[in-house]
């Protein structure tokens, strides 16, 4: 085994530990972290880690397999230069996409369902999804009343960074879709019109 098959091989070792490495953080800072307001995610360079690891991966990989197959030693490293080249180039694209995306907090919540996951004296604060994202905000009822820790509203409109929110089994009654309530009208102490 050459110098050369043993770098193409460390390469790939270590760029596959890095690449492993950073798919396994990302995924418990996504699921892990509890969100209070969307991040716009952030990518201001050409030079990323994560594209830099599947570079050494993907250049190792290719160069011990061109090497195994009794390549020349030129013809390999340019092979190899060039597989690294084109795995750091699908990154970056892809990384490039992903920051093009919309930011969720820019779209408009109106209509998205939440559930109230807390009532103080400061005000209620309420959890959705949108975008994939675990996401909490300040809330309010929009008749004043008050709300209830576990019960599922409706996203009305937000107003100054608060969200104005509606008992859910209110809204389905009032909009002719009571069929549709989840907790059979208890939490909103209404009389289903169909009886």
């Amino acid at each position: 085994m050459g110098w050369l098959t043993i770098v193409y091989l460390a390469s790939f070792i270590l760029g596959l530990t890095f690449t492993v490495g950073a798919f396994l953080m990302s995924g418990l800072d996504r699921f892990s972290r509890f969100q209070t307001q969307g991040r716009k995610r952030k990518f201001n360079s050409w030079l990323n880690f994560n594209a830099s690891a599947v570079l050494l991966t993907w250049f190792g990989a290719a160069g011990f397999i061109f090497r195994s197959l009794k390549t020349g030693e030129e013809v390999t490293l340019a092979l190899a230069i060039l597989s690294g080249l084109a795995g750091y180039t699908i990154i970056l694209i892809y990384a490039f996409r992903q920051t093009e995306q919309k930011d969720p907090t820019a779209t408009s919540l109106t209509g998205t369902v939440a559930r109230v996951s807390q009532n103080n004296k400061d005000g209620s604060e309420i959890v959705f999804y949108t975008h994939g994202l675990h996401m909490a905000a300040p809330a309010r009822p929009v008749d004043g009343g008050r709300l209830i820790p576990g019960t599922q509203v409706v996203i009305l409109r937000q107003e100054k960074g608060i969200a104005l929110v509606e008992d859910l089994d209110r809204f389905l009654i009032r909009t002719g879709a009571g069929k549709w309530s989840t907790t059979k009208l208890k939490s909103a102490g209404l009389k289903d019109p169909r009886s």
